[in-house]
């Protein structure tokens, strides 16, 4: 038995995090080719946005003017490969890279020869076999006469994201793009974007992985410093980069920025609900400060403008609240401070703690106050009971960046030029002693059709797994009968109505590494849906009016109708002209029609 175990021994070694990431990929979002391009897109918009935010913050405590915060995004497709079946099995492949094709058939090789508007001729090396192949959607291949049915087997595509934030110092460069966990935004108890150190290096390990090739970076940090590249991958056994080549870059023109090259494989898609002009189109809705230039593979231009020169408040970092805390990070607390003292430690490592509430806390844990340090492990668990025992003041919600009730507003008016538009910000709340707050806003008009729900977490979009996610449940949770709205069967409202939700937090809760959709706290489903009702509340008393009007329109109308008849009788019995009568009832008709014409918007 000890052999055996001593064998099995033998086996085990430990695996790197990006060696981890690398055989479960789908945990960061690429688990399909769809979802893989937009991903890439998002990660590295996500680093742009936090890069100008974080430069404009700096300038703004420095009394300096805000510069206008812009990234361009840029997808061009490199190479797509495409099987070539005969009677169902596959016969050879052909490669469309760039305007250049070249093919394999039948074991027979070819090349371009000719390219004329719209057609290809191919010819095979010893000469003696043409393919010609038309191209419209996609292409058409026929080889000696017979037309040849062919499949997109994969597309690779090169992704350019390029900002005007703050640049990176180049001895930096290559562990912000090559080494997982590493990044400023961990251990910040504040609201960002990115909080796990994850995002853009699985980027960088997605284009090595499909594709083979490095990433390029380039970066300049002021006028009077060179623009410096690097091409990185990374070293999954350790996960270190690697830096395959570097230099200046003499063609990036930005004072300040940097910009991020990548080649992957994917599945483009043009538009709906997961493409990447629509993640982007929403990115634009939760950030109205930041202008967004895209240019997808078609030669077609989008232009996101700014839809406010106000950038939003920074969030503040804040010390953990009492409430939050769990026994191994407390110990871990304890042993790292360098307070002497308990109500020292207490003072000086949480928030919202006084003296008061700390000779509160030593009095229920039965504690002198003594050295932090010299806490053993059941001191310590008595210390955490009895702070989460004793009441506190909830965490301070300057650490948080709402959108603001105002911006939502005025993003949902130009992007949707809807009749009615209403939006709210919650006060802010706390679970597991963690602040966050809600913002919902909501687009009403006949036009819209199917029901639209926009997600957000820290101003990101989020587009797949609406059924998982904690705001899908507190949609599904109103009555929205209750308030003259539709509803369909899975308790969403049916039609007619687009509604944004927003969650900002200092960590929220995503269900998966993906940050695709956010965990159901209870009280983060009741927050969201108090604010939804908030909203509909509002709806409800817009739409009440509307139907108020409508009906005293409807009741002018039918008496118009009969005006003349009603003028003669009432003439008739009043003995005076009908004329007359006929007059000053269509002076009342149209003094009825002129008062309370329109609906005011809650």
């Amino acid at each position: 038995m000890v052999e055996i175990a001593e064998e099995v021994a033998k086996k085990y070694k430990e695996v790197s995090i990006a060696e981890f990431f690398e055989k479960n990929r789908h945990l960061l979002g690429f688990d399909s080719r769809v979802k893989s391009i937009l991903t890439c897109v998002k990660e590295a918009v996500e680093n742009s946005i936090d890069a100008i935010e974080e430069l404009n913050y700096m300038r703004i405590k420095k009394g300096k003017d805000i510069i206008g915060g812009e990234v361009l995004v840029e997808i061009k497709r490199v190479e797509s490969i495409y099987d070539l079946y005969e009677d169902n099995a596959v016969v050879g492949e052909l490669v469309h890279r760039g305007r250049s094709f070249s093919a394999i058939f039948k074991e027979n090789k070819f090349e371009m020869k000719k390219r004329k508007k719209g057609e290809i001729l191919l010819q095979s090396l010893d000469r003696k076999k043409k393919m010609h192949i038309v191209i419209k959607d996609r292409p058409k291949v026929v080889v000696d006469g017979k037309e040849i049915r062919i499949r997109l087997r994969t597309t690779k595509y090169k992704i350019v994201v390029e900002d005007n934030g703050h640049g990176i110092v180049k001895q930096h460069i290559p562990k912000i793009f090559g080494k997982f966990l590493y990044g400023s935004r961990f251990h910040a108890y504040r609201q960002s974007r990115g909080q796990q150190g994850i995002g853009i290096h699985s980027v960088v390990l997605y284009a090595q992985l499909t594709t083979g090739k490095p990433t390029k970076v380039t970066s300049r940090i002021s006028e009077r410093s060179p623009a410096y590249f690097m091409e990185i991958m990374i070293d999954v056994a350790k996960n270190e980069p690697k830096i395959i080549n570097e230099g200046i870059d003499e063609n990036f023109k930005r004072p300040h920025g940097t910009r991020v090259e990548f080649e992957v494989e994917g599945t483009y898609i043009k538009s709906g609900k997961f493409s990447v002009l629509n993640y982007l189109k929403y990115t634009n809705l939760a950030n109205p400060h930041i202008q967004i230039i895209f240019k997808d593979p078609y030669g077609e231009k989008f232009v996101f403008k700014r839809k406010t020169k106000e950038f939003p408040p920074e969030p503040k970092t804040i010390k953990p609240h009492p409430h939050g805390v769990e026994l191994g990070i407390l110990l871990r607390m304890l042993k790292n401070t360098k307070a002497r003292t308990l109500i020292g430690f207490l003072t000086t490592e949480f928030c919202k703690v006084g003296k008061g509430s700390a000779k509160q806390i030593l009095r229920l844990a039965k504690l002198k106050d003594k050295n932090p340090r010299e806490l053993d492990r059941k001191e310590a668990e008595s210390l955490l009971k009895a702070m989460q025992r004793v009441k506190l003041q909830r965490p301070p919600t300057d650490c948080l960046s709402p959108i603001g009730a105002e911006n939502i507003e005025k993003s949902l008016k130009a992007e949707t030029n809807a009749e009615y538009v209403c939006a709210v910000t919650r006060e802010p709340n706390v679970y597991r002693g963690i602040p966050f707050l809600v913002e919902v806003g909501l687009a009403y008009d006949e036009k819209f059709g199917d029901f639209t729900l926009i997600r957000f977490a820290n101003k990101i979009p989020l587009l797949f797994d609406m059924s998982a996610c904690a705001i899908t449940k507190a949609v599904q949770r109103v009555r929205w009968k209750s308030y003259g709205i539709n509803e369909a069967s899975n308790g969403m409202p049916e039609k007619n109505l687009i509604l944004l939700v927003h969650v900002a937090s200092v960590w929220i809760p995503y269900t998966s590494e993906g940050k695709t959709a956010i965990a159901g706290y209870p009280v983060i489903i009741r927050e969201i849906k108090l604010g939804l009702q908030e909203c509909a509340r509002k709806l409800s008393r817009y739409l009440s009016g509307k139907r108020r009007i409508y009906e005293r329109k409807l009741r002018l109308s039918i008496f118009e109708r009969y005006l003349p008849e009603v003028a003669k009788a009432t003439a008739q019995l009043v003995g005076k002209d009908e004329k007359e009568i006929y007059k000053k009832f269509e002076a009342f008709l149209k003094s009825g029609e002129n008062e309370k014409g329109s609906v005011k918007k809650a």
